[in-house]
């Protein structure tokens, strides 16, 4: 969190909010409406929380909707004010107000999460509140191992439950869980918690909230308290259908299937419905699904841009030559869907978010010119969004985000000047402004009270109208090109259609009749059709219809009379607040039990961690104690995120291992045990972008090394002292993974290391070390086929020291990953470190491919299959002390086959098996079993 920012804390009786400057009013809503939702969610789910209170953190840096709970080291809940509205991504819902709702959903997960019985009530009695099983035992937390959809899905049930939302029962939800029946595409249980295919995560909250609405109504909503509390009894982890058959008398599996019947039936009586009334005929233009959203045609009609979002590529604006249909990416965007041709058809304006100041992801508005394909940033974390263009070309209308609500804002093109507006009314969250044909007036969708609907901006006379508010989705409104009716999107049939509102006699006519669902429409220039965003069990694509020549006019738009009075808390929060202070928060709540091992055997011990609320102050301990040696060994690593920049320091004596270093007299390889002690203050800078990370990091290192092992007279001779010097890293990281992805693509990983140490400082030894790596990614005909390339060198000059050579050989157990003391370097076909020397070199190229897409588990079993792929390696290398030529180098290649799956329901796992064949002196031909890519 951005250290600049000034903190202070509220409390009451089950709550600590804390909230930084200028959030205070919402600071104390936020702790009135906690303790409401307390009283409710307790009672309801027969759990009070630990002794401790929760604690809220309040952010007002995030231009986007966001709720996180972390169970550990404390009870904590993060909460973005930016609230969601009019937009299907992430999800359509409708609430009346939107920090209760998520207050709501992430007090659920605390209470769920913080259930305890049995054996894990005993863990945490004995070991706090750790997150991790202990050997075969349930941890302290046993309600986080299970499928994402338990979890997510009592969450969403539970805020529906209470009326602060109606995620649960909306139709956005009904049209995802019937289309994806009628077509066939429902998941199974297995694949609700891990599938990226859509509808992606959203299975976790819709389905799973669903669900447990099916469970409820069979079994009475008692059960699903009953759920949570056995499963938490557990002795071990992961056994989720034994406790459906304890407390439901059947699988989950089972019971998912007969819902499945239940929503078919539904569904099919749904589709019998609107066959009768008679579906909209419709062409299709595009089919690419997932997030296909916000078509915009070009004055000339001649073209049609769109955004599209999905899990194959980064999110990015497509452009439509409507005569031919030829569809091209015209540039990337970071999320947002909305876009605005100027009226001459040469530029676009969108905004799109954007890492501010290394701490904030806000909203800002940008210009893409089509004759140039050049891109401008108009604004700098000025929090814009949803930008329409004047049309007189010279100024935008776009929404300002500020602390949960909203501003309309006139941003002058020529000068960069904004002017608010600011005779609108400020508890009404705007969205999606128009401008009319005209240049008089702005239409834009709103929420107030729950209400949302279509207000009318008569700029010259200052007043805000509302055409249209009710229980109903109002949204994304579009001018007709005689501004004389406004078409949008709303859920006022059950389905989301396209619906007119006629400007003078205030009537409003329905426009489609889907089966499916419409969404973001745009009216052709001409007036004669319409373009929209229409829903299928893939999500979304664009589709064209003609503006129908018979339409319903049975509905008058509805406003209502009195003015609507927001919901005000009803418990006083009286609390003087209080400047934000760390060390509430910042001792440790919980150890682990560890075990090493040292030269002469066994180690047991322990370590902790702790981190304050805000972050500021991170740690990690660990000690070990050897059995047979009887010395002690550990660690401590500290982070001040307090200021800028990034302060650490670490402390480790611990035991190292170099095998095979040593020879003794009969010429046998013997491993070295050296005891090395280190210290190092470092800082470090970022300057980090959605697309691109930047790090800086230098510091002071000081080391000390004495041996363990008897050394043999021959052979290597390991040598003992002090370091002391300075160190430098810079990475730069540009490569990004999708969901599909089988591998970092497009992009490249530049990593630089180095270090200075001499005896001006105090050090034993003089030495000059060096270590860069490039890793570069090039997509290569298919999607996610693509060429990784590596390169790295390194080098170590003046004083040398035998056990730091660089060594060469073999492959590595994980992804290799660049670190500052960096000394082995893998190259498949040869022996483990089989080339040592003070220089290495080593490159590698390999052909990636995926093979299939699985995307599946076994009923609630705690592994799911998300894909194989393969690939086929060359790699290059050697390590070296004196010359070399390229024929010194050793060359090998090889295949590997990789599988991507989740294990234990959260972990991510990628696994490869590989064979490797040295084609040089003492290459061999070796199978291994590994984790991650190589590189």
């Amino acid at each position: 969190m951005d250290p600049s920012l000034n903190w202070k804390t509220l409390g009451t009786e089950h709550f600590i909010v804390y909230f930084h400057d200028g959030e205070e009013a919402q600071g104390r809503k936020a702790a009135q409406y906690a303790e409401e939702i307390q009283l409710l969610l307790v009672e309801k789910l027969k759990w009070p929380p630990a002794s401790e209170k929760t604690h809220i953190v309040l952010l007002d840096f995030i231009d986007s909707p966001y709720g996180a709970t972390l169970p550990f080291p404390h009870n904590a809940i993060y909460i973005g004010l930016t609230p969601p509205f009019g937009s299907p991504v992430p999800f359509l819902v409708g609430y009346d107000n939107w920090l209760k709702e998520v207050i709501a959903h992430e007090y659920v997960h605390v209470l769920h999460l913080d259930m305890h019985e049995g054996v894990s009530t005993i863990i945490r009695k004995i070991f706090g509140r750790e997150p991790f099983p202990v050997l075969v035992f349930n941890g302290a937390f046993p309600n986080l191992i299970q499928p994402d959809w338990l979890i997510e899905g009592l969450a969403t049930y539970e805020e529906s439950a209470l009326g602060v939302s109606d995620r649960r029962d909306n139709p956005y939800a009904e049209m995802i869980l019937r289309m994806a029946v009628l077509e066939n595409h429902f998941p199974t249980i297995d694949q609700a918690g891990g599938m990226e295919s859509w509808p992606g995560n959203q299975i976790q909250y819709l389905f799973g909230a669903r669900f447990y609405d099916f469970l409820s109504k069979r079994f009475g909503e008692q059960v699903l308290i009953n759920l949570s509390r056995e499963y938490s009894s557990k002795v071990g982890p992961f056994f989720v259908d034994s406790t459906a058959r304890i407390i439901l008398g059947q699988s989950y599996s089972s019971l998912w299937n007969q819902w499945k019947d239940e929503i078919t039936v539904a569904a099919l009586k749904k589709r019998a419905s609107v066959v009768q009334e008679g579906i909209t005929k419709t062409d299709s233009l595009t089919h690419r699904g997932d997030y296909t959203l916000g078509p915009k045609m070009s004055p000339d009609g001649n073209w049609l841009v769109y955004t599209s979002i999905n899990e194959d590529e980064f999110p990015s604006l497509r452009l439509i030559q409507i005569q031919t249909g030829q569809d091209r990416k015209l540039i990337s965007r970071n999320l947002g869907f909305e876009s605005s041709w100027s009226r001459d058809g040469k530029k676009l304006a969108f905004s799109q978010l954007e890492i501010f100041n290394n701490y904030s992801e806000l909203s800002d508005l940008y210009l893409y010119d089509m004759n140039k394909r050049n891109l401008s940033r108009l604004t700098y974390g000025k929090r814009f969004r949803d930008p329409d263009f004047n049309p007189d070309g010279r100024s935008l209308v776009a929404i300002e985000n500020q602390k949960g609500s909203t501003r309309i804002i006139l941003y002058q093109l020529d000068s960069g000047l904004t002017e608010t507006v600011d005779w609108t009314d400020p508890d009404t969250v705007l969205s999606h402004p128009r401008w009319s044909p005209d240049g008089k007036t702005i239409v834009a969708s709103g929420w107030k009270g729950g209400l949302t609907g279509l207000f009318l901006l008569q700029m010259d006379q200052k007043k805000m109208i509302p055409l249209l508010l009710d229980r109903y989705m109002n949204l994304t409104p579009a001018w007709t090109p005689d501004a004389k009716n406004i078409v949008f999107s709303s859920d006022r049939g059950g389905i989301y259609d396209l619906y007119s509102l006629n400007l003078e006699s205030r009537t409003i006519s329905q426009l489609t009749h889907l089966l499916g669902g419409a969404f973001t429409p745009e009216v052709s220039p001409d007036g004669k059709g319409i373009i929209f965003s229409g829903y299928h069990s893939h999500g979304f694509d664009l589709f064209r219809m003609n503006w129908p020549s018979t339409v319903d006019r049975s509905l008058v738009s509805s406003v209502p009379e009195e003015q609507i009075a927001l919901e005000d808390p009803k418990l006083p929060v009286n609390a003087l607040s209080e400047t934000y202070s760390s060390w509430p928060t910042v001792l440790p709540r919980f150890w682990m039990p560890l075990a090493g091992g040292d030269e002469s055997g066994l180690q047991l011990g322990g370590m902790t961690a702790g981190t304050d609320i805000l972050g500021r102050h991170r740690y990690d301990a660990l000690l070990l104690y050897g059995l047979s040696s009887g010395r002690p060994a550990g660690s401590f690593q500290y982070d001040n995120n307090a200021f800028y920049p990034t302060l650490h320091f670490g402390m480790d004596f611990l035991p190292l291992v170099y095998p095979n270093l040593l020879l003794n007299s009969q010429g046998k390889e013997l491993d070295y045990w050296e005891n090395r002690f280190r210290t190092e203050l470092d800082i470090s800078y970022t300057w980090n972008r959605v697309a691109k990370v930047n790090l800086l990091k230098g510091g002071y290192i000081y080391e000390s090394f004495s041996s363990l092992s008897t050394v043999p007279q021959v052979g290597p001779q390991p040598q003992t002292g002090s370091l002391r010097g300075l160190h430098l890293t810079y990475l730069l990281n540009t490569s990004k993974e999708f969901g599909f992805s089988i591998s970092p693509e497009k992009g490249r990983k530049i990593q630089i290391h180095s270090a200075w140490f001499t005896d001006r400082l105090g050090s034993d030894f003089n030495q000059n070390r060096f270590v860069a790596s490039w890793h570069e990614y090039i997509p290569f005909f298919f999607d996610h086929q693509l060429v990784a390339a590596r390169l790295t060198a390194a080098s170590s000059t003046g004083d040398p020291l035998v056990q730091r050579a660089f060594q060469v050989g073999g492959p590595d157990f994980m992804e290799e990953t660049i670190v500052p003391e960096q000394s082995d370097f893998f190259l498949r076909g040869y022996s483990i470190r089989l080339l040592r020397g003070n220089k290495a070199a080593i490159g590698s190229l390999e052909y990636r491919f995926p093979i299939y897409n699985i995307e599946q588990g076994y009923r609630s079993w705690p592994f799911f299959f998300k894909r194989v792929h393969g690939a086929l390696f060359f790699d290059i290398g050697n390590a070296w002390d004196q010359d070399t030529a390229l024929p010194d180098f050793r060359r090998g290649f090889g295949a590997e086959f990789k599988t991507d799956m989740l294990f234990s329901y959260l972990l991510p796992l990628r696994l490869r098996l590989g064979v490797g064949r040295g084609v040089d002196t003492q290459g061999v031909t070796q199978f291994y079993f590994m984790t991650g890519n190589s590189f």
